[in-house]
């Protein structure tokens, strides 16, 4: 008889409530300066039809934190590397083995990503570590260590929503997930 594993669905809801008390936790240190300059201070600048965000951009959203160049990279080439196997993971084309590696392959650029992380690492690489890298690091895991495709395409999913995710929460310019 095999031991007892945690639901899936109760993890997930774990994990969503990890980011909402982080969300919640950014946004407070975001707004604190703005209400201590007062209200008339704190107001955004008005849009200019420059900004307008062009299809398929990210949201724009009031706690979007800049990432520094080097998460920057590393997002640009995860993107790169899932969207040559997001149709194929779609259309449930890959073996076991195909997943193993998509998950080795993110892994290694998220390992990377850690070697470049200054000490204390700064508020961005912070928030980038509870928003996109958990989630990752959650779809790697499943891709490597579930036994049947069905479940290790749940893995490479999750990987596509937490592109998505990054695209909400950072504002990486030009930053697109098909």
């Amino acid at each position: 008889m095999s031991p007892h594993l945690p639901c899936v669905s109760t993890a997930a809801r774990l994990r969503r409530a990890a980011l909402a008390v982080a969300l919640l936790a950014l946004q407070t240190t975001l707004s604190a300066p703005a209400q201590a300059q007062g209200p008339a201070q704190a107001q955004p600048p008005a849009a200019s039809g420059a900004s307008a965000a062009a299809p398929g951009a990210a949201k724009a959203s009031p706690a979007r934190r800049s990432p520094d160049a080097a998460t920057q990279q590393t997002m640009q080439r995860l993107r790169e590397l899932l969207a040559r196997q997001r149709e194929a993971v779609e259309q449930q084309k890959l073996a076991s083995a195909d997943y193993r590696t998509l998950a080795d392959q993110v892994d290694a650029q998220l390992d990377e990503l850690a070697k470049s992380a200054g000490k204390p690492p700064s508020a961005q690489r912070k928030a980038f570590n509870a928003i996109v890298e958990r989630d990752l690091r959650w779809a790697t895991d499943t891709m490597r260590r579930s036994p049947k495709p069905e479940a290790q395409r749940t893995g490479a999913l999750a990987a596509f929503q937490a592109m998505r995710n990054y695209g909400n929460f950072f504002d990486h310019p030009g930053w697109t997930w098909p």
